[in-house]
């Protein structure tokens, strides 16, 4: 992009746009396409995020997290492709019981638009409405900002927004370990409660099951860690043994809700295959996978695990049966390698993609592009949820940070 947008990556200049994929394949299969992005202080932060591309456009986006909080800068771009009409939008901000604003902007045809929220304050839950189909983010950028378990932290993260609300979320994803804190936020927009329950699913077979009520026109946040920690709710089987790495599922049977993931992390891995250390702070956000588990298989477009770098995969099995996993890792050099392994019932599941490169993957001759790494998670047994976690450190004078995405969901 910044090739094209004829900027150097050393560049003091700023651009903002917004970018459309068009691919035409010889068996028509298509691709999967990511938009990972790397910044060095911007609002004071040098990180990076990255989101998995909307396939179609629409006319409403959901977000359960706006923050303004003082830490905080959010922002909401909009995509109007062209050769469509201008597209009026309307975002509304929701917390307390009440609409507490609006903040309008029309974009036209073939142009990228952006919304600076109004500030008030603290998290807020956010309904954009267009006139014409877009597509609508929320990148967020926090800077010093103190929370939980992790203290002090400086990052960024951006999520494609929900297109309704809906009354079931899933997350592979999670951890409660130390230098790590996890929220649930849980985001209604009718006029009316919305009741259910947070199911968390732990790596050793355990189940936590907390009830929650969200508010009309509020928001909730749910600490995992917290939870966890003071085993609140009802765990199974008993005696209650919990570990650190977790997934969830939030189910509501009145009303409907919008649901994203927050991560803030003081991450430090060694690996003990390479004796690599990677250590960052930063920020994760994603918006959960909507509605019963239903998939077999999962596709990443972007990985990396050369030096600074690691990649995990995460899964979620929801099922009452153990399954078979399969990953099928491919490299820009060409190559290409499957693993499997089992996963439990109502299991979380966690797969160290860096380790699996260094395997199976690199061969000799390989240059750095055998570390840029596309993935597909697939079933022989049963439906799953799977989500890709990185983390990096580029050193002194670059980025560090995190960022996650669920896979592409391709049925």
């Amino acid at each position: 992009m910044n090739s094209d947008l004829r900027l150097s990556a050393s560049s003091s200049a700023c651009q903002t746009a917004a970018e459309r994929v068009s691919v035409t394949t010889a068996n028509g299969t298509g691709v999967v396409a990511e938009r990972p992005m790397y910044f060095t202080n911007f609002k004071g932060v040098s990180s990076g995020t990255d989101v998995l591309g909307a396939t179609h456009t629409g006319s409403d986006y959901y977000f359960a997290d706006v923050s303004s909080l003082p830490s905080y800068h959010s922002y909401i771009t909009i995509l109007n492709p062209p050769g469509g009409a201008i597209a009026n939008l309307t975002a509304t901000y929701y917390r307390g019981g009440t609409v507490l604003g609006t903040d309008t902007l029309a974009v036209p045809a073939g142009t990228r638009g952006t919304i600076i929220p109004k500030s008030f304050g603290q998290r807020v839950a956010t309904w954009v409405h267009a006139s014409a189909p877009v597509v609508v983010e929320r990148p967020t950028y926090f800077n010093n900002y103190f929370t939980g378990n992790v203290h002090n932290v400086s990052g960024a993260a951006s999520v494609v927004g929900a297109p309704a609300p809906a009354t079931d979320w899933r997350f592979a994803e999670g951890y409660t370990g130390g230098g790590f804190q996890e929220n649930l936020l849980l985001a209604n927009f009718g006029t009316s409660a919305a009741s259910g329950k947070v199911v968390l699913e732990y790596d050793n077979g355990s189940t936590l099951t907390n009830t929650v009520s969200v508010p009309a026109h509020d928001a909730l946040s749910f600490d995992v860690n917290n939870a966890t920690a003071t085993k609140q709710g009802t765990c199974a089987p008993t005696p209650c043994v919990l570990s650190q790495s977790v997934s969830a599922e939030i189910t509501v049977s009145s009303g409907a809700i919008a649901a994203e993931r927050e991560m803030f992390f003081q991450y430090n891995h060694l690996d003990r295959l390479t004796g690599r250390t990677v250590t960052a702070q930063g920020g994760s956000d994603v918006t959960g996978q909507a509605g019963a588990a239903r998939l077999t298989a999962y596709s990443f477009a972007e990985g990396y695990s050369n030096q600074g770098y690691d990649e995990w995969l995460t899964v979620q099995n929801p099922t009452a049966s153990s399954e078979t996993i399969a990953v099928i890792l491919v490299n820009g050099d060409g190559h290409n390698t499957t693993q499997q392994y089992p996963v439990g019932a109502h299991t979380r599941f966690t797969i160290d993609v860096g380790a699996l490169v260094s395997q199976h993957l690199i061969q000799p001759g390989d240059t750095f592009r055998g570390y840029e790494v596309s993935m597909t998670v697939q079933s022989t047994s049963g439906v799953f949820v799977a989500e890709r976690p990185m983390y990096w450190d580029t050193g002194s004078s670059g980025t560090q940070g995190g960022s996650d995405v669920i896979g592409y969901m391709g049925n």
